[in-house]
């Protein structure tokens, strides 16, 4: 038998030689299997990267996902929460007019009254409570009173409304004077949903009615004041 003939050769070490990327035997080449191994490397590779990528794919976010963000107290959004605040101080500002009529002297030259916005709240609470517009901007309802000379004066009462930034605050909403803040109407959101209370009636009646009187005192002092100045200069 020839060398030729021989599967294997005597000595692989010895009769195998490396040429041009392929493996040779002096009586042949054997196979070239680079191709074959590139081909299974790469798609190993392929097979990897879309267990990585499949890996890395997450839920699509829903509607409900985002609808979350906005919901505050019991379930309601910002947007109902603002609606439900103008609404609290439209009363507010329809109940004051005949309570003004009522308790103003007919001695005072009269009143005006209006519901304004776009005053901001600020931190007046320590940036725990927003406006019912913006962030920062609400509504108000104002009232004037002046008196006529010689004893001409001018006082206003302003009260906004505002609301609690935390889903978790008790009172959501609060009714304030804005010269004085501290003193303010606190409102549950079960006080004014599904309707208003008679609890909820009874404690805005008696606040607006301080209100009014505390305004009207403020009103005679400054009328006296000016009295008096016109005197002396008289």
């Amino acid at each position: 038998m020839s060398l030729d003939q021989l599967d294997h050769p005597p000595d692989a070490a010895f009769w195998t030689r490396f040429s041009h990327n392929k493996w040779t035997k002096p009586w042949g080449p054997v196979r070239n299997f680079e191709p074959f191994v590139q081909f299974i490397f790469d798609r190993t590779l392929d097979s990897i990267r879309f267990v990585t990528e499949g890996l890395l794919v997450v839920d699509v976010p829903t509607s409900e996902e985002f609808h979350q963000l906005y919901l505050t107290h019991a379930g309601l959004t910002v947007q109902q929460e603002n609606e439900l605040a103008k609404e609290i101080i439209t009363r507010i500002h329809a109940e004051l007019g005949p309570l003004v009529s009522r308790l103003t002297p007919t001695s005072v030259g009269g009143f005006a009254q209006s519901l304004s916005q776009g005053r901001s709240v600020g931190d007046i609470f320590g940036g725990k409570y927003r406006g019912a517009q913006q962030e920062t901007a609400t509504l108000s309802t104002v009232l004037q009173w002046s008196t006529p000379a010689p004893a001409a004066a001018n006082v206003a009462l302003s009260l906004g409304i505002a609301i609690a930034k935390d889903p978790a605050e008790r009172y959501v909403f609060v009714v304030f004077d804005w010269d004085r803040p501290g003193d303010r109407l606190e409102i549950r959101l079960d006080d004014v949903q599904p309707g208003e209370s008679s609890d909820y009636l009874m404690r805005r009646a008696i606040y607006l009615e301080r209100k009014v009187v505390e305004g009207l005192a403020r009103l005679l002092d400054e009328a006296k004041r000016s009295a008096a100045a016109s005197r002396n200069l008289g």
